[in-house]
């Protein structure tokens, strides 16, 4: 059932998006992260969030890095194909970055957004969901941590 749940929830953070860059001094930063681990379905999966802001906390730019690592191929091929899904929507978006690897006993995808520079539009046509996205086309860094928070993950 976890499993399921976190099948659901991986997407989910993907989409509520993801970036980096080398940080600018004017920037700020959020960390958060999440981590589970399941011993009888044999996974562990870390999820972790970097938001950087500026002085009027809307969130410049992102990066999120979701691992999952198991023994089961299947498993691993499930995440491999679901963290490929996603990055096939927002596939052309420039300044959405999202790169998916599996190496070993460990599928990886890593996404950054530069909220300075894509285009929002698109983004909300990807998600239906303009809910995150001011009216200037900003995201406020109160928006994401709560969207963060209430996927699970903990933010410092």
């Amino acid at each position: 059932m976890k499993k399921n749940k976190l099948l659901i929830i991986i997407p989910i953070l993907l989409l509520i998006f993801v970036t980096g860059c080398s940080t600018n001094k004017k920037e700020k930063k959020l960390e958060c992260s999440l981590n589970v681990e399941n011993e009888n379905e044999n996974y562990k999966i870390s999820l972790e969030r970097v938001a950087y802001y500026d002085k009027n906390k809307n969130v410049t730019r992102t990066v999120s890095n979701d691992i999952v690592e198991s023994t089961d191929y299947n498993t691993l091929d499930t995440y491999e194909k679901q963290f490929n899904s996603v990055k096939n929507m927002y596939k052309g978006i420039k300044y959405y970055d999202v790169t998916v690897s599996q190496n070993g006993n460990k599928v990886e995808a890593v996404t950054k957004v530069d909220y300075t520079k894509v285009d929002t539009n698109a983004l909300i046509k990807v998600t239906n969901n303009n809910n995150f996205f001011e009216k200037d086309g900003t995201l406020k860094l109160s928006t994401l941590k709560k969207s963060y928070e209430d996927s699970g993950l903990t933010c410092k």
